[in-house]
């Protein structure tokens, strides 16, 4: 029995040394437009729910390592008869690519939703969840593109640029 905990163990070890030695081979792949710190941004698209209502954003995060980031988002519709206002806390966490341009991300977190149409207020706070991909154009900037699905109530769809410090 000591030797079979012996081998796995030692398989283990093997196994997730070589794993861990491959990340670090992918990670130094990236661009260095993705690397580790501040990021701010503006987008533009569309909130889907109440038909489809053109919006203006902005966002600002901070990404800790190659694969994980958090980020904070505002959006507004620009034409509508009252004012709705969408703000996000993500987590994002991404998923490695071939490219080193190019990378996926999902992303999860409370959505803050603040809303006053013809008299009648609302606020709530809503699980947010979605996905996006990035593009780097040059050392410091991105093109973004990314769907946010805010507790089956607004769906967003966005473009955007993003400056990388």
């Amino acid at each position: 029995m000591k030797k079979t905990i012996l081998i796995t163990s030692l398989l283990a070890t093997l196994i997730s040394g070589t794993a861990l030695a491959n990340t670090s081979n992918n990670s130094s792949a990236t661009s260095p437009c993705f690397s580790n710190g501040m990021y701010a941004g503006v987008q533009t698209g569309g909130m889907l729910g109440l038909g489809l209502l053109p919006m203006v954003g902005a966002k600002i995060g901070y990404q800790f390592n190659p694969h994980f980031a958090i980020e904070a988002s505002a959006n507004t519709p620009l034409i509508f008869a009252g004012s709705i206002t969408m703000v996000n806390v993500n987590a994002q966490v991404f998923i490695p690519t071939q490219s080193q341009n190019l990378r996926l991300y999902v992303k999860a977190g409370p959505t803050l939703l603040d809303a006053d149409l013809f008299g009648f207020k609302a606020h709530s706070v809503r699980a947010s969840v979605g996905a996006g991909i990035q593009y780097a154009i040059s050392s410091h900037v991105s093109l973004d593109a990314d769907y946010t699905n805010t507790d089956l109530i607004a769906n967003q769809v966005s473009g955007g640029v993003t400056y990388h410090f």
